[in-house]
């Protein structure tokens, strides 16, 4: 059920491009104050007329109960170190990397900064693109840090699990950064390499021309913003690194196995691994060792569904 959490009367959004205009949409939606600000006066005047109330700057924003730094993670980065964030009880944020955010924040001793990231988005950005449920019924990651409180960690919850109607992450920035490398950050490299082969082909417009929906699906993440694409990879780098150097590894055993004709191999390198089981938990979080357990439930896939006296967790199986 819909609901955002009681703590949370208004919110400060900065950064109002397609993700943080779509929570600042969706949280007007929901009957909360929304105050917000962008560098871009276009999008500061469509944002007004949306019903959000701007601010002229970042300092000028009034305190509220929750603030969303949705810029990007670059630049975010560099707000945190200046402390020019907005005044708030609770602090999140949508980068796609969360190592660089824990460490700039804790650096800059703001420990009300509980990391967050959506696992949603298109191809396309800026506020006009924004969409009230472009983040709702969606997989959150919550990558809480040393020092934040558990009253922060749970109002980011309520607002996933609640406002947001999604499921909720809960696991390290180390563990985030090692699992969005694999899925997403480095299928933008694979996808850029499958474009890039079409292009040295002996017959380009051709290949062009044949390229069907494997193609299409394959390389549909790169119709963005390059710019974005290339932060994706700079700001995880370390742990996109290894999955590249895995890549290739792995890419490079195949090519072997199709070099001596070991086609059984070859089925064998193609066939899925085991599903992993569903599985339901409902755990506490009281503490810091529930907060521990919890997170080492995160890291085995177990999600956060639903709030209460206990947290209920899912492991939905792999597919």
């Amino acid at each position: 059920m819909t609901q955002v959490p009681p703590q949370v009367n208004s919110c400060a959004v900065v950064g109002l491009g397609l993700i943080g205009g779509s929570f600042a949409l969706r949280m007007l939606q929901l009957g909360v104050a929304v105050h917000g600000w962008d560098p871009d006066a276009e999008t500061r005047t469509q944002a007004a007329a949306a019903g959000i109330q701007i601010a002229e700057t970042i300092s000028a924003l009034p305190r509220t109960d929750l603030a969303l730094l949705a810029g990007p993670t670059s630049t975010v980065v560099d707000q945190l170190r200046r402390g020019e964030v907005p005044q708030a009880t609770v602090l999140i944020d949508a980068c796609s990397a969360k190592g660089v955010i824990a460490d700039a924040a804790l650096g800059s001793g703001l420990t009300h900064l509980v990391p967050c990231h959506p696992m949603a988005g298109t191809e396309h950005s800026g506020f006009a693109a924004a969409q009230a449920d472009l983040l709702t019924d969606a997989v959150w990651a919550i990558t809480p840090v040393p020092g934040n409180d558990l009253e922060s960690i749970h109002t980011a919850l309520s607002t996933v699990v609640g406002a947001f109607e999604s499921r909720a992450a809960l696991i390290s920035p180390q563990v985030h950064d090692e699992a969005v490398a694999a899925v997403s950050h480095v299928p933008h490299a694979t996808g850029q390499a499958l474009v890039r082969g079409v292009l040295r082909s002996a017959h380009p417009d051709l290949t062009a021309a044949l390229a069907a929906g494997s193609f299409r699906d394959a390389t549909r993440v790169l119709r963005g913003d390059v710019d974005k694409t290339v932060e994706l990879l700079t700001q995880n780098r370390g742990a996109v690194l290894e999955q590249l150097a895995a890549l290739t590894e792995d890419l490079n055993h195949l090519q072997s196995l199709l070099s001596d004709e070991q086609d059984d191999a070859v089925h064998d390198w193609f066939a899925h691994a085991p599903e992993v089981g569903a599985g339901e938990r409902s755990l506490p979080l009281d503490s810091g060792a529930d907060l521990a357990e919890l997170l080492e439930a995160g890291a085995e896939g177990y999600l956060v569904t639903g709030l209460g006296a206990q947290l209920t967790l899912v492991r939905p199986t792999s597919s």
